[in-house]
């Protein structure tokens, strides 16, 4: 399991091509989804660049996107010239809410670029993105419980017919994980820097994220416990979460 925990995408000068408006891509330093950056075409380039300070990064995610599976998304870095990159790595895609996508190794580069284009949309829009370094769990306990939440409002005439308003569905987590002292604290310490308000993004099994059932998934830990020492290992501390989902 590995946690994305806060994102260098506010630091990053942004540009992008085929838009309305050149402002418009600082909507994707937005965390809420519905600020949308949307494009007038079915591609656009969308240039990062750091000065004076390059952040670590070893992983990239676009969230809220309508991009399906015919997506083409390609990632370009340099610390010269974008336009003749060091390397360009083609990410794979699925049809997802979430594309995340980790690099072999941290890399730490003024310049970066995503291509990106669908051959099945007229438009793309893209609500947030998250650049930077994933934490990873270093185990998940005993305990681990993935929920399908419904949040449809069912109701019923008098003879018992049944109807409703039909809305989103939310995949919620209960997991519990421990670590040596040093891990708990960092990842206490994105808990506590993000509360129940600011998003993170959890790859439940980052070997299968490409499947439907363990999508990426977008959302804040609503209820944490306080980390404690492991009664068989002292050394070592667990931490309880809830995660929910939101869109």
């Amino acid at each position: 399991m590995r946690i994305l925990g806060d994102s260098n995408i506010t630091t990053a000068t942004l540009t992008a091509t085929n838009l309305d408006s050149a402002a418009f891509v600082n909507k994707l330093k937005t965390f809420q989804l519905v600020d949308k950056m949307i494009t007038n075409a079915n591609s656009t380039i969308i240039d990062l660049t750091y000065d004076p300070t390059e952040p670590p990064v070893n992983c990239v995610a676009i969230c809220g996107s309508s991009l399906t599976a015919t997506a083409t998304i390609s990632l370009s870095y340099s610390d010269t010239d974008i336009s003749s990159p060091e390397a360009t790595i083609a990410l794979p895609t699925f049809s997802s809410l979430n594309q995340i996508f980790f690099l072999s190794s941290t890399l730490q580069k003024k310049y970066w670029r995503l291509t990106i284009s669908d051959s099945s949309l007229s438009t793309i829009f893209i609500g947030y993105i998250y650049i930077g370094v994933y934490y990873q769990v270093p185990a998940v306990t005993f305990g681990h419980n993935a929920m399908l939440d419904i949040h449809s409002i069912p109701q019923q005439t008098e003879t018992g017919q049944g109807y409703g308003s039909k809305r989103y569905n939310s995949m919620p987590l209960d997991f519990t994980t421990s670590g040596d002292l040093t891990e708990i604290t960092n990842l206490f310490t994105i808990i506590q820097n993000k509360q129940n308000i600011d998003p993170v993004l959890i790859t439940e099994y980052e070997e299968s994220y490409d499947l439907a059932l363990y999508r990426p998934k977008y959302g804040v830990f609503s209820k944490t416990s306080y980390p404690f020492p492991m009664q068989n290992t002292p050394k070592f501390y667990a931490i309880s979460l809830s995660f929910e989902e939101r869109f």
